[in-house]
């Protein structure tokens, strides 16, 4: 019981809230990467089980990957791009932008996708913060524009291999698993239009 206690002491819980959200992020993800199969197949965006009534598979299937390998090339990515962009605005803004991107990029799945049954991976979600986060160095670095433009162009010759290969040479997923590039476009879209939406909402919130 003392060592409960001191774990939740309030130094303790000083400590954790001073953390950033990127690193809770991460650690969610890495603690799902080790959990048994049966239990991440519970929290996968499976389509038919969405819309028989697990709406949690919204959100949860970002959050959990088909192999080690899947699951740590996308939390080692997702981690560095989420703390720089985490690093040029708020934890409160940061964390509404992943909720949103998450849930926008499975509900446009299920409505535009529907060839589309099974999706695992944070790629969507990290792919949409990571054009938010080139949009920021385009804007305030001239010098990182070159670093953009060169990085960009890699991700759409990218996303045209995913798009014309359903197993790319660029892949970290198990064979007989498709590249979900979908996800990946509709992340990209989310990148540029989600900090306009976000902006403009606090905007009237604050003329209200």
């Amino acid at each position: 019981m003392r060592w409960r206690l001191r774990c939740f002491s309030k130094s303790n819980l000083i400590v954790l809230k001073s953390l950033p959200a990127s690193v809770f992020l991460a650690l969610a993800c890495v603690a799902l990467a080790i959990a048994p199969e049966t239990y991440c197949a519970t929290l996968e965006f499976d389509r038919r089980a969405i819309l028989g009534g697990e709406f949690w598979r919204i959100w949860t299937g970002h959050l959990v990957h088909f192999s080690a390998q899947h699951a740590i090339i996308d939390i080692s990515s997702m981690y560095l791009v989420s703390r720089t962009v985490e690093s040029t605005t708020s934890r409160r803004y940061f964390l509404f932008f992943v909720f949103l991107s998450a849930t926008f990029i499975s509900l446009s799945l299920l409505i535009a996708f529907p060839e589309l049954i099974i999706y695992r991976g944070s790629s969507g979600v990290l792919t949409a913060i990571g054009v938010y986060a080139g949009s920021v160095f385009w804007r305030e670095s001239s010098s990182m524009k070159i670093v953009v433009t060169l990085v960009s162009g890699l991700a759409i010759l990218k996303t045209w291999i995913d798009i014309t290969n359903t197993q790319s040479v660029f892949s970290s997923l198990p064979v007989g698993v498709n590249i979900a590039w979908q996800a990946h476009l509709i992340g990209a879209l989310l990148g540029l239009c989600l900090p306009k939406f976000i902006s403009t909402g606090n905007r009237l919130s604050t003329l209200g």
